[in-house]
Formats: C-alpha cells, structure tokens, sequence
C-alpha cells in the first residue's frame, strides 16, 4: 500500500482495508480495497472511492 491504513474489518477470509492510499501490492485501488487472507493480494473487488476512507464496518455480511 502506498498510503495510510485508517480502518480495517475481516469478513470470512477478506480483509477490508479503508484509508488514503492508490495501490495495494501492484494493483491500483483507490482509498478501497479487499485483501485475500490466504494470498494477501488485493481481491477484484474495486469500488473506487472518491474520497478518503476513514471508517469501515461490517454487519450481518454486509459491509458498510
């Protein structure tokens, strides 16, 4: 990751990673990512946020 790490929550085997950043490894995410826990790479998840991330939150399987 480029940047800063602000939040982050594990739902099943994914990591979800929120802050102020453009890459996670070699894949470019913006501010957004999923990491695979067994691999540690970045998921094809790709929502592109627009802003900074600063908090995440999961419930019930769903992530907010």
């Amino acid at each position: 990751m480029d940047g800063d790490l602000f939040d982050l929550v594990v739902n099943g085997g994914v990591a979800y990673i929120g802050g102020n950043f453009a890459t996670v490894g070699v894949a470019p995410r913006s501010n957004l990512a999923a990491v695979d826990l067994t691999t540690g790479v970045a998921t094809g998840w790709d929502p592109f946020a627009n802003s900074i991330v600063a908090a995440l939150a999961v419930d019930g399987g769903v992530g907010y």
